[in-house]
């Protein structure tokens, strides 16, 4: 299997069990004790967790420095985290595939990378969306 990468990301297409969606919302249940407004909580951090982490990443993209790949992985492992945090395993793999994306392929995998990833944290994103809509 190639690393995600190393795979155009125009032939990428977020991975969605249809049975769970972007999200396991077990796991996201099990891990607030079904405690529904903390769940909502949790989804709007990511929210925007998410969305600053993709923004760093972005900037930090063109940083070939040992400093910029050190920030690059921090800032991919803290995403990581976080997807794992709410059940977002897809999005997680993304951000496992994306932290040695700059340090170890430079510039043009790291850009691959975060294309891959902005187009999961996208979906999971559109979905936290939803569900927030719904009260």
């Amino acid at each position: 299997m190639q690393p995600l990468h190393a795979i155009p990301p125009e032939t990428l297409q977020p991975s969605v069990d249809c049975r769970k969606g972007p999200i396991d919302l077990v796991h996201l249940a099990k891990q607030t004790l079904g405690d529904r407004t903390l769940e909502r909580e949790l989804l709007a951090l990511f929210e925007t967790q998410s969305t600053n982490c993709l923004a760093k990443l972005g900037e930090l993209v063109a940083d070939q420095s040992e400093e910029g790949g050190k920030r690059w992985q921090m800032m991919a492992h803290t995403l990581k985290g976080s997807a794992r945090g709410i059940g977002a395993w897809h999005a997680a793999e993304c951000a496992a595939s994306a932290e040695n994306a700059l340090p170890s392929g430079g510039r043009d995998a790291a850009v691959g990378a975060l294309s891959v990833l902005a187009v999961e944290i996208e979906h999971v994103n559109s979905f936290i969306a939803s569900l927030l809509s719904d009260k």
